[in-house]
């Protein structure tokens, strides 16, 4: 399922930056990385192997950039963009100093 338009990873981090107000940066690693840093974060390896870097690898290389009207046939209403969802939610990225 998606939202309303198809972001890349530099995108999203580039609306979280900007709703935060906080940089966010994309990290490429290689999948051998992140399958390694998943696992050491206490994800079970056959989701890190089969879905997580799969999944990484396939946006890396453009294979999930569609969008689809799932959300709307499922819940009956339009998906909300990742920036309004975030601007809505905005006070639980960011604790108030």
């Amino acid at each position: 399922m998606t939202g309303p338009e198809a972001l890349t990873t530099a995108q999203t981090a580039a609306i979280a930056s900007e709703v935060t107000g906080r940089p966010i940066e994309v990290v490429n690693v290689s999948d051998e990385q992140l399958a390694a840093g998943a696992k050491a974060a206490g994800v079970p390896a056959s989701v890190a192997d089969h879905f997580i870097v799969p999944f990484d690898r396939n946006t890396r290389e453009n294979k999930v950039g569609m969008v689809t009207d799932a959300v709307e046939r499922f819940w009956g209403s339009k998906p909300e963009s990742l920036r309004d969802f975030l601007a809505a939610n905005r006070a639980a990225l960011v604790p108030s100093a």
